[in-house]
């Protein structure tokens, strides 16, 4: 009987002990999403996960509740990567008693535009062509879209395969002269205004500086978009 007794204060203080070391895990790992979101805004209201490396010293010296852990206001990161080493400061009523580091992982859930079919080159995107998936994006920091309106009536620039996610690399705006459309070009000079056919040989939008030719004309020159289907040549 007291063996029996000995062996469930035993369980009962090992599930304590496991039980705060939890608790002190988890308070590291705020304390390295709250930095994370800070320095990423965007990654606020996706779904976040953590994995810590290098927490056990900790774990074990400060397993008190009353015990709080921060990133310190000092230390400055040029990039928050998915996995990287972290000063962490342990916190106890209100001041900073000691420094330790982890080595943090840190994976972000977010519901981005993809392609809901095999994108060619130049495609202009219409609704069907995408749809809305939860992907990992701790990777792609300001590059994916979360709101498709964003991409509907842009022009893919590369062969895009089905279920990619898309980047903004992945999609340009409609140009406002396309290359191999027939444009007028405008010129002036002292008062004067002539106006001739011409090709487009670049795509453009408006202030872009474009190639384009004379019709019948191999020799090209730079003029700038003024608007749909019209550049000027500036001197």
């Amino acid at each position: 009987m007291k063996l029996i007794r000995l062996l469930l204060a035993a369980v009962i203080i090992f599930s304590l002990g496991v039980g705060a070391l939890a608790q002190t895990t988890d308070k590291i790992a705020d304390a390295v999403l709250r930095f994370a979101v800070s320095n990423h805004p965007e990654w606020k209201g996706a779904e976040l996960k953590v994995s810590l490396n290098g927490a056990e010293s900790l774990n074990r010296k400060y397993p008190e509740q009353e015990i709080s852990f921060t990133v310190p206001a000092d230390f400055k990161l040029t990039r928050v990567t998915p996995r990287m080493t972290l000063p962490i400061a342990v916190i106890k009523d209100g001041e900073e008693i000691e420094r330790g580091a982890v080595t943090a992982r840190i994976e972000v859930f977010h519901e981005v535009v993809t392609a809901g079919r095999k994108l060619l080159k130049n495609q202009r995107l219409q609704p069907e062509d995408i749809i809305m998936q939860k992907m990992e994006v701790s990777l792609y920091p300001d590059k994916y879209f979360v709101d498709k309106n964003r991409v509907i009536g842009k022009i893919s620039t590369t062969l895009v395969p089905q279920g990619a996610m898309l980047l903004s690399w992945m999609v340009k705006a409609q140009p406002v002269v396309a290359r191999g459309e027939t444009v007028r070009i405008i010129n002036r000079s002292e008062g004067l205004l002539v106006e001739a056919q011409g090709e487009a040989l670049q795509d453009g939008q408006i202030g872009d500086l474009i190639k384009v030719r004379r019709k019948n004309v191999k020799q090209s020159f730079e003029a700038q978009v003024i608007g749909a289907g019209a550049v000027e040549v500036k001197y």
